[in-house]
């Protein structure tokens, strides 16, 4: 905001090199000029001129790169952003011949009064958000993993065709034990459905038996967790039952070796007194 006491009558734009310019307003009162240079201000006195009449308060002045004349009247309606270098506010005063020069700012940037606008308020809360990542285990993919494993697909391979890592089906199955117990049951019907198909064909024709308990023999059925705990326990009662088993025998060596040692062998006096 530029103010000035007196009245202007032109404003002239003179380039001094290329980083460099100053701004000339002529004005009326006591025939004075004031010189901008950058963002000061200097008053310079005048070395001749005619006193022209005041113009009117608060007329807007665009100043442009190069040599150009601008006065209260003859402003252009459209200047280009590439020309404007600024866009100062002249007011006309009757006090001081010192002048305040400010930068002119976009209608967007220009701040506000505080009795101008509307009031200030706070922003409205963001919605309350779940930390951690998202799941990928939806309720349609966990039909599909269950399908696929089912009809005999194993994880890795239902993992593979679903486009996910084989590890987050096992963190999954690790944080609920409802999941894991759908997928057992699914692991267990794909087990189920091959038998109950050839026991089927096996009523009809033989060959399909025959080959029914050469399959099963060469490739048992894969056990559940609940038989393989079964399998476990009896595996350790067999070898707790063969370790008696063996520290009873070997207690019975001992006892017997005791035994033979303190008994004379057969002949060993008639030995002794053929020595003699």
């Amino acid at each position: 905001m530029c103010t000035i006491s007196s009245a202007v009558n032109k404003v002239l734009l003179r380039s001094r090199c290329a980083c460099c310019w100053e701004i000339v307003i002529n004005t009326s009162e006591n025939g004075g000029k004031v010189v901008v240079c950058g963002m000061e201000l200097r008053p310079e006195p005048q070395k001749g001129g005619v006193d022209k009449p005041a113009e009117s308060k608060g007329q807007k002045v665009a100043i442009s790169p190069g040599n150009r004349e601008f006065s209260g009247d003859s402003l252009p309606e459209k200047i280009n952003k590439q020309d404007v270098l600024s866009l100062a506010q002249i007011d006309v005063s009757q006090s001081g011949t010192s002048a305040i020069a400010t930068p002119a700012l976009p209608e967007n940037l220009i701040p506000r009064k505080p009795n101008e606008g509307p009031p200030l308020s706070l922003p409205n809360s963001a919605p309350f958000c779940k930390g951690g990542r998202l799941t990928v285990f939806t309720e349609s993919l966990i039909e599909q993993l269950w399908l696929l494993l089912s009809i005999g697909f194993s994880r890795n391979q239902a993992a593979a065709h679903l486009g996910i890592d084989k590890s987050s089906i096992s963190r999954a199955v690790k944080r609920d034990p409802n999941l894991a117990l759908e997928l057992r049951r699914a692991e267990e019907l794909s087990d189920l459905q091959p038998e109950l198909t050839l026991m089927t064909e096996a009523r009809k024709n033989w060959r399909a038996a025959a080959w029914y308990l050469t399959h099963r023999a060469k490739n048992p059925r894969p056990l559940s967790e609940e038989e393989k705990e079964e399998r476990h326990q009896a595996k350790l009662a067999d070898d707790r039952r063969t370790a008696i088993e063996m520290c009873a025998f070997v207690e019975h060596g001992k006892e017997e070796a005791a035994k033979s040692f303190r008994q004379p062998r057969p002949g060993a006096r008639r030995r002794r007194r053929t020595q003699e």
